[in-house]
């Protein structure tokens, strides 16, 4: 398992459940990533990595290793992410120093916009010998079924190779390697893992993780990171973002209005308590006020040792359709008095299961 060596940042399986959210990610990351090396290298005068490692050593970064196996799965899949994303990221993250190594049975597995983009080519025995031209140039010859034996492009030109064994150990009495390549990988690995911790050798810069949304997220700590609310603005903290950052919504710019949209049970009524609860806590009654609109009574009494219509912001909540038509008439006049007023405060009706809601009213 390659993810066992201290290097690998993150290994991401095509049948893991969270596969296309950690793909996304990654891509994003690699992204950012190449913008900040390119602003930087831009900024220190050097044309790529090495030139910047060399000029500020005491600053240096890693080098990126990309690879991706069997692309024509990944093509098959995901063609709109592959021709959107991946292909301008290979275009422009080489001076970056974030190399991409890719693998697939033949030439014609790749856009063909992105098969021009890799300037290294190795290729293994082809069934058909026409291909050899097209990978590494003219004058490879047919070779033999030998595992690892192949051709690598050297200016232009075709050189016979054979690849190795990553590992190799062997036993001193009888010269055989007696342990499957994986326990050797394994004990190589933990070998450079031993070294690392030990102190005998030091990285800087480790890789870091790439993360999946979490299930469960407590707002407070996502309020406590998304810090002091903009004094001009108005924003509602209800989860976060593809940087796993707090996701703000700026009320006025995004909206006015949201639509929550989701089968029974998805997380709809959740993403309200969000909405409300952030609101109340990152500013004060003065300068927002709220209505809330729950005929079910299952958003409002939630259960807790306290109701939502308790906290001071609340003006009122509905919970019996007798009280709409009262409550679209005070709207009215509120309406008119925010209109025509010089007040910064905001009003939000928050009404839960409009499905019900309409039903009632209609």
């Amino acid at each position: 398992n390659l993810e066992i060596f201290p290097h690998v940042g993150g290994v991401i399986y095509a049948d893991e459940e969270t596969y296309e959210e950690r793909l996304q990610r990654l891509l994003d990351k690699l992204n950012r990533m190449t913008d900040e090396r390119q602003q930087l290298f831009s900024n220190a005068d050097s044309g790529n990595l090495y030139e910047y490692n060399e000029k500020n050593p005491q600053k240096s970064l890693p080098a990126v290793l990309v690879v991706i196996d069997n692309f024509a799965e990944l093509r098959e899949n995901y063609e709109a992410l592959v021709e959107a994303t991946i292909i301008p990221l290979v275009r422009r993250s080489l001076s970056a120093g974030i190399t991409f190594v890719i693998t697939g049975n033949a030439p014609n597995n790749m856009p063909s916009k992105l098969y021009n983009l890799l300037g290294e080519r190795i290729t293994f025995k082809q069934s058909n010998a026409d291909r050899y031209m097209d990978i590494v140039g003219r004058g490879a010859i047919e070779i033999d079924d030998i595992p690892g034996r192949g051709y690598i492009r050297v200016g232009k030109r075709p050189l016979l190779f054979h690849a190795a064994q990553p590992v190799g150990i062997f036993d001193e009495e009888s010269g055989r390697d007696t342990e499957s390549e994986a326990d050797e990988l394994r004990r190589m690995a933990q070998h450079m893992d031993d070294c690392l911790q030990s102190g005998k050798i030091t990285w800087r810069n480790m890789p870091d993780e790439i993360e999946t949304l979490p299930d469960m997220v407590p707002l407070v700590k996502i309020m406590d990171q998304a810090g002091k609310p903009h004094p001009k603005r108005v924003q509602a903290v209800v989860g976060q973002n593809i940087n796993l950052h707090p996701a703000l919504f700026n009320l006025k710019r995004m909206g006015p209005h949201f639509a929550v949209v989701g089968p029974p049970l998805s997380g709809k009524t959740t993403t309200l308590y969000s909405w409300v609860l952030s609101l109340t806590q990152r500013y004060s009654p003065e300068q927002i006020m709220i209505v809330l609109v729950d005929l079910q009574q299952r958003f409002i009494l939630y259960g807790g040792e306290q109701r939502l219509d308790d906290l001071p912001h609340v003006v009122t909540a509905v919970t019996d359709v007798e009280q709409i038509d009262a409550l679209v008439n005070n709207l009215k006049s509120e309406c008119r008095r925010l209109a025509t007023e010089d007040n910064e405060r905001e009003l939000f009706v928050i009404i839960d299961n409009f499905d019900d809601f309409a039903e009632e009213v209609e």
